[in-house]
């Protein structure tokens, strides 16, 4: 059923920086569908600014606590947040039906609630089925693939940062971390493969964040002394690493959505996940994926021939 006269319009998602970027064709086509509409976003104040909005709310806030529960009454703050709007879309799991009620008993439009996570059964990939409650509104979906303003991204820190770039050497960046630990290649055949690219003259970085702490010490007791370790403190200055890189290398993770999103050559290393529904949507993606699914099955080699084919 097509949507009119749109005027307020809130998007609710939730979830870490990869499901965040996966969902941007699905934001984007909501506020370039109405084009006039006053757009808001809910969701984790570290990754809202990846999207355009006009206002943003910390889903963590207790403006919204009152969702979660039946009996909780709302301030006056929250039903002024919810009062105007024609159109909420929320991406949550909600069994009970609990959220949707206490949000339809505050939005005086329509109210959907979606699933983000796709059936075990489906082979669709995981931007299509997130652009699914659009398409049935019939709401138009130009991209669909994520998509990074230029004016989020930090070049400036990227600059000062990676100075010991050479022009004429390509640089790459690799991120050996994951949220799984099922998802990630073992750390010693990332070193193994720095070296090989230190042989070649290749210029490489790694980057880490703070979920790769517990491996910090060992990649910088083997890493070779050419080789910086970089950390940006938030996600505009992650933004502006990866769009320098000339390639970059990573598992499926949060990282490797937002380098394939900046349209940085990506080479995504896959195991027990399908990539045929989880892959980065990008220009310039590769994926390899471990025989059977396991990662410690994945050679060097293999790595080390698309590295090359890539930067051919």
């Amino acid at each position: 059923m097509a949507i009119r006269y749109i005027d307020d319009i809130i998007a609710i998602r939730g979830g870490a920086m990869g499901d965040f970027i996966l969902t941007l064709p699905a934001i984007n086509a909501l506020r370039l569908g109405f084009p006039q509409a006053n757009f808001s976003l809910i969701g984790n104040p570290a990754l809202l600014s990846l999207a355009q909005a006009d206002r943003t709310f910390d889903q963590n806030s207790a403006l919204f606590a009152s969702l979660y529960s039946h009996s909780a009454e709302f301030s006056p703050a929250t039903r002024e947040i919810f009062a105007q709007v024609d159109l909420l879309l929320a991406y949550a799991v909600d069994p009970d039906g609990v959220f949707e009620n206490q949000l339809k008993s505050l939005v005086r439009g329509r109210v959907i609630i979606f699933d983000p996570r796709p059936s075990p059964q489906s082979q669709s990939h995981i931007i299509d089925h997130l652009l699914k409650p659009l398409k049935l509104c019939r709401i138009p979906v130009v991209h669909t693939r994520p998509r990074i303003d230029q004016e989020f991204i930090d070049h400036a820190y990227a600059l000062e940062t990676i100075q010991f770039k050479r022009s004429s050497i390509p640089l790459v960046i690799i991120h050996p971390g994951s949220g799984g630990r099922h998802k990630r290649w073992p750390l010693k055949h990332f070193i193994k493969l720095i070296d090989l690219l230190n042989e070649k003259s290749i210029q490489v970085a790694v980057l880490v964040g703070p979920a790769e702490a517990a491996m910090l010490h060992e990649l910088k007791a083997e890493l070779p002394t050419s080789c910086p370790v970089l950390a940006p403190p938030g996600i505009p200055q992650l933004a502006g690493l990866l769009a320098s890189a000339d390639l970059y290398i990573g598992n499926d993770s949060g990282p490797s959505h937002l380098a394939a999103a900046l349209d940085t050559s990506t080479l995504v290393l896959f195991g027990p996940t399908n990539p045929q529904k989880w892959s980065p949507r990008g220009t310039s993606v590769r994926v390899l994926q471990a025989p059977t699914g396991d990662l410690n099955a994945l050679e060097i080699d293999s790595v080390q021939e698309a590295i090359f084919e890539l930067l051919a």
